[in-house]
Parts: C-alpha cells; sequence; structure tokens
C-alpha cells in the first residue's frame, strides 16, 4: 500500500514539473521577453517537460505494479483459505451437530 501511495505522489510531482515546464514555455513567447534569456527559457522548459513525461510514467508504473503485488497476494491468500477449508473434515467444522 505504501507504495501505491508513493506512486501517486511521484506522478503529482511529475504534474507540477510539467507546469513548471509550460511556464517557462509560455514566459519565453510573451512579447517583450528579452531575446537574450529566450533560448536559456525553451530550453529550461524543453528540460523539464521531458523530465516530467519520465516522473509521471515513473508513478504510474510504480502504480501499476503495486496493484499488481497487491492482487497476486490476495489471490494467495484466497487460495490457502481455500486449501484449509478444503482439507479440514465436515466432522470438524460442524461441531455443534454433535452436542
Amino acid at each position: 500500500m505504501p507504495k501505491l501511495f508513493g506512486g501517486m505522489l511521484v506522478a503529482v510531482a511529475g504534474l507540477v514539473v510539467a507546469i513548471a515546464a509550460f511556464y517557462y514555455a509560455w514566459a519565453s513567447g510573451t512579447p517583450g521577453f528579452p531575446p537574450d534569456a529566450y533560448q536559456k527559457y525553451q530550453f529550461y522548459s524543453m528540460i523539464l517537460g521531458v523530465l516530467s513525461i519520465g516522473v509521471i510514467l515513473g508513478g504510474i508504473y510504480m502504480v501499476i505494479i503495486s496493484i499488481r503485488k497487491m492482487n497476486r497476494d490476495n489471490r494467495e491468500s484466497q487460495h490457502r483459505h481455500e486449501r484449509l477449508v478444503l482439507s479440514s473434515s465436515p466432522e470438524d467444522t460442524n461441531t455443534d451437530a454433535k452436542k
């Protein structure tokens, strides 16, 4: 469960980085923006955009892996429980009928 929430937090952090990338892209395209800073802001925007995609995909991957692990653990627990129920004899499970 902690990996699930961690993955969600990582995906949200990726969205925050994406917002920063959009800001740099927007700021560099405004009229009156100094031409010498244009290249720098465009570079920041590109780097942050690529980074945000990687972080978001990493967060999604963490969530998927966490859900798959929880499903596998739940399935194993159900199989163990079914084996216990099937292996016990009917006389042991119906103790009230003996009284």
